[in-house]
Parts: C-alpha cells; sequence; structure tokens
C-alpha cells in the first residue's frame, strides 16, 4: 500500500492494521501502536498529519448527529480528540479497538485478532485463544473479562424477544453474553470456527466429550444401493434368480420359500434405511453450503 510521505514517516517499519477512508479529503492509518490520521491538500486547506498513540488508560467515545468524537485518555491525565463522520465510525471504530488492545497488552504476543463487536456498551472481541469482553460507556478500559478458549466446552443459543442469548459453558461454569439477533449467527458462527480450530477438533461434541462426536459418517454400500438391472451380471450365476429379458416369464422369483421372501423384505428395508439416512446428510450438507454462502456475502 502505497502512503502519502507524511504518513511513511510517522509508520516508518510498524505493521499497518488497516487503513478507513473518513471521507473525501481524510484518512486514518492505524498501526499496533498509534492511529494516525491524514488530510488531503485542498483549495482551503494545507495538507496535514496527525498521530494519537493508542497506550490509552481509556477509550470512549461521543455521538453527535453527523459526527462521533473519540477520546483518548492517557495514564498522565492528558486527553487527545479526534472527529469520526457517522457513516464510517464502524470501521474506524473497529481498527482503533484493535490497536488498542494491542498497544495496552490486552492480547498477547503471537495472539491475532479474529473478529471485533460493539454492541452498544458491550465490546466482545474475538481472538485466536480467547473471547474478551468489555461492558461500560467507554469503549474499553482496564477492566474487561476473558475466557480461555481452553475451558471452554460448549457454545448454545437461545433466542429471546430483543435479542439471542449466546451461552458459553466452561469448565468453572458459564458465560452468557446477549447478542443483536441480526448479528448473533455470524457472532456464534465466528466463535465456533475459533475454538474448534483452537483446539484441531471438527465438533464441539468432542469438547463435550461426546464418543460419537468427530467421526466421519459411514461410507454408502453403493453395491447394495445399485439398481437391479435386467440380465443384472451379478445374478448371471444363479440361474434361479435370473429375470430374464424384457418380455420374458421370470423365472424363480415365484418359488421363493417364505424364508427367502422375509429376506427380501428385510434387504429392500435396509435399502430404504440406507437411502434415508444419504438424503439426511444431503440436507446437512446443503445447509452447511448454504452457511457458508451466507458468510461470503457478509464478508463482501
Amino acid at each position: 500500500m502505497s502512503l502519502p510521505g507524511g504518513v511513511s514517516v510517522l509508520v516508518d517499519e510498524d505493521e499497518l492494521i488497516d487503513r478507513v477512508v473518513l471521507d473525501d479529503h481524510r484518512s486514518l492509518f492505524v498501526t499496533p501502536s498509534k492511529a494516525i490520521t491524514h488530510r488531503e491538500r485542498s483549495l482551503l486547506t494545507e495538507e496535514s498529519v496527525e498521530s494519537y498513540p493508542t497506550d490509552v488508560d481509556r477509550l470512549s467515545l461521543e455521538e453527535g448527529k453527523r459526527q462521533v468524537t473519540v477520546t483518548f485518555e492517557y495514564h498522565d491525565g492528558s486527553t487527545r480528540e479526534l472527529q469520526l463522520p457517522m457513516r464510517t465510525m464502524a470501521a474506524a471504530l473497529k481498527a482503533l479497538l484493535a490497536s488498542v488492545i494491542r498497544a495496552t497488552d490486552v492480547i498477547v504476543e503471537g495472539e491475532a485478532i479474529v473478529e471485533l463487536y460493539r454492541f452498544n456498551e458491550l465490546t466482545v472481541i474475538v481472538t485466536d485463544k480467547r473471547l474478551l469482553k468489555h461492558v461500560g460507556q467507554a469503549l474499553w478500559a482496564d477492566s474487561y473479562d476473558a475466557i480461555d478458549f481452553d475451558i471452554i466446552r460448549n457454545i448454545m443459543t437461545e433466542t429471546g424477544q430483543v435479542s439471542t442469548g449466546v451461552n458459553i459453558e466452561t469448565t468453572d461454569g458459564g458465560e452468557r453474553l446477549k447478542i443483536p439477533h441480526e448479528t448473533a449467527d455470524r457472532f456464534v458462527s465466528r466463535l465456533e470456527e475459533a475454538v474448534l480450530s483452537y483446539h484441531d477438533v471438527v465438533d464441539l461434541g468432542v469438547l463435550r466429550g461426546d464418543p460419537e462426536a468427530g467421526k466421519p459418517a459411514p461410507e454408502p454400500d453403493l453395491d447394495r444401493l445399485r439398481p437391479l438391472q435386467v440380465n443384472d451380471p451379478y445374478e448371471a450365476d444363479d440361474p434361479s434368480r435370473k429375470i430374464g429379458k424384457i418380455g420374458e416369464e421370470p423365472t424363480g422369483l415365484l418359488e421363493d420359500t417364505e424364508k427367502e421372501r422375509t429376506d427380501h423384505l428385510e434387504t429392500l428395508h435396509e435399502l430404504r434405511r440406507d437411502i434415508t439416512q444419504q438424503r439426511k446428510q444431503l440436507d446437512d450438507y446443503e445447509k452447511r453450503l448454504e452457511q457458508l454462502e451466507n458468510e461470503l456475502i457478509d464478508d463482501q
């Protein structure tokens, strides 16, 4: 990514987390230690660059009609303010919070941010190792709760009238979050993916101790499901079972004993059960594909 000269000097060798276009003339550049605003030169203003260290004691905001004022409160009592347009606020805040939790050592070295959410006074961050939760008027402060993926055993949802309850079962008890309906599915999906990846399993049932969880579905017996053909070669060695050509009278089938008829019925019932099971697996695959398709659409 090509950076404006003044921004490039401030970024130096630091990693660039994100770039957010704030309006027609301003952009926000975010690194793990600072936020940098760049205003392009115009007829009325000169080019300018400002830097905001993100090693803060508290990050808060005040919403107006057209813009949001973000306040950086530092450990020495000083403050800095940054104005963000309302229409680009969500993307800018996500980038700022990602920088703040890195600069304040909330996440450890080597820990990656999977997703970050802000629901009114609830800020939730999913990393590849933990779930972080902060509740309060400030976007972020020293007081937060962390749930290590090591102790998570199950994730369940409960739909309410206003929000979806996400119940996280752990070895220490549990945690309950209230997530808006429109975001709940995506949040739960991202959290489950992160937990499963951390434990290197394919099913939460493995974490619950379910002995059947994670086992691959049995492969269907294709020979048993193969429809019987006229002059079927599998029947050629048994003249009494041969159907014959079209128009010929079948031989042997009407001479079955009662036991043979019972065996045939049992075989048909087993085939029906196999077909039913395969239909269920196909339905499950179709639902999973639809879910993946929706996630890809949401990411665009």
